[in-house]
């Protein structure tokens, strides 16, 4: 028994004998009976010893044997003393189990939350063995993010980022921590990504008396302080609970504007009109006539921006193959364009939309328009 063999030495040899095999006979005292005959006499053992008789007159003499104890008494004290080791080995053998259960234990018995008054120290301590679980635990929690409306998830790997793994001078223990500072910019880059301005909405007159929306007006919204989430963040993240956290803000109400001076240059386009409006400055400065997108091949609604210029290109698509179209401005990446037509009459433009998504306009303003509007010039398309 490891245990027991671990304290033999703490005794020395006064213990050995009681682990040998002895003889029977060895271990019990020997007792002597004597007849009560007078011509009988008893030889005295080894374990007896004879005394000098006193002699009264009618009497004869025997021996009186006197039992020797010391042996016995010497072989209870070896028990006694083996019973004291082996219990002290015992419970030395019991507190050792319960200090690995400690560290080791199942479930919930295995964290051990440390929590102190300053979010600083927010910590959570586990045994080595359990701290992927706990790691995976904490990181695999939902934390979700409501601003104005939306619910944005923080990541595994953004949670990852907040946490910090330390292990202390003593102990087989873990600490896992937060990391304030990562905390803190992923709040204000949270904050700051969601911080959108107003977007005004503007409304023009063309020339013949209509009135059009050109853009419609998107509330803007500035996100206030990021203190409370934060609080929420380091006293409860490490509970593996999941968070649900509300960030404050203000709605920035958009403007009502008739002026396109926000766009240096900007190209309208009203599909159902079939006109096309160039400003500049917040002043409109052209006017044409357009033959756009036939209603099996519509042209796409929406700002668009130009971001690719030709003077002249072979169009190819399904049924058709149009070469040496001129002075053609890319507005998005489906191979829709702004550019001369000239396979159409005159009369078209203005009175049927016919192409296969494109805006044609006659050769000679194609020109104009490419040589006005450079690479990101506005392009706003509507019914």
């Amino acid at each position: 028994m490891p245990v027991l063999s671990s304290a033999l030495p703490l005794i020395g040899n006064d213990l050995a004998p009681i682990f040998k095999k002895q003889d029977r006979s060895d271990n019990l005292p020997q007792i002597n009976f004597l007849e009560k005959s007078k011509t009988q006499q008893t030889q005295p053992t080894q374990r007896t010893k004879s005394t000098r008789p006193l002699l009264v007159e009618g009497m004869s003499a025997q021996p009186v044997t006197v039992k020797q104890t010391s042996g016995v008494r010497r072989h209870f004290r070896h028990l006694y003393l083996a019973f004291a080791v082996i219990l002290i080995a015992g419970l030395t053998a019991l507190s050792g189990s319960l200090l690995a259960y400690r560290l080791t234990g199942t479930g919930n018995r295995q964290l051990t939350f440390r929590l102190s008054d300053t979010r600083q120290s927010n910590s959570l301590t586990v045994s080595t063995n359990n701290l992927r679980s706990a790691l995976k635990r904490i990181e695999g929690q939902q934390v979700y993010f409501n601003i104005n409306g939306s619910a944005i998830a923080a990541s595994p790997a953004d949670i990852t980022s907040w946490l910090t793994v330390t292990t202390p001078t003593v102990g087989l223990t873990k600490t896992i921590g937060l990391n304030n500072s990562n905390i803190e910019s992923y709040l204000s880059n949270l904050a700051k990504t969601n911080t959108k301005p107003a977007v005004n909405e503007i409304v023009v007159t063309h020339p013949d008396g209509n009135t059009v929306m050109l853009v419609q007006g998107i509330n803007g919204f500035t996100v206030g302080s990021t203190t409370q989430a934060y609080n929420q963040i380091t006293n409860k993240l490490l509970g593996g609970n999941g968070l649900n956290i509300t960030l404050p803000g203000t709605i920035v109400p958009f403007a009502v504007d008739n002026n396109t001076a926000a766009y240096p240059k900007l190209i309208e386009v009203n599909v159902k009109t079939m006109h096309m409006y160039a400003y500049q400055n917040g002043q409109l400065i052209k006017t044409f006539l357009v033959s756009a997108g036939a209603t099996a091949t519509p042209t796409p609604i929406g700002t668009f921006h130009i971001w690719d210029k030709l003077t002249s290109q072979t169009m190819i698509g399904p049924g058709y193959v149009q070469p040496n179209v001129p002075w053609v401005n890319y507005f998005d990446h489906s191979g829709d364009a702004i550019h001369g037509n000239y396979w159409r009459a005159a009369s078209v433009f203005g009175t049927a939309n016919t192409s296969h998504g494109c805006v044609g306009v006659q050769v000679p303003q194609a020109e104009w328009i490419y040589n006005w509007a450079p690479i990101g010039t506005t392009v706003i398309i509507h019914q």
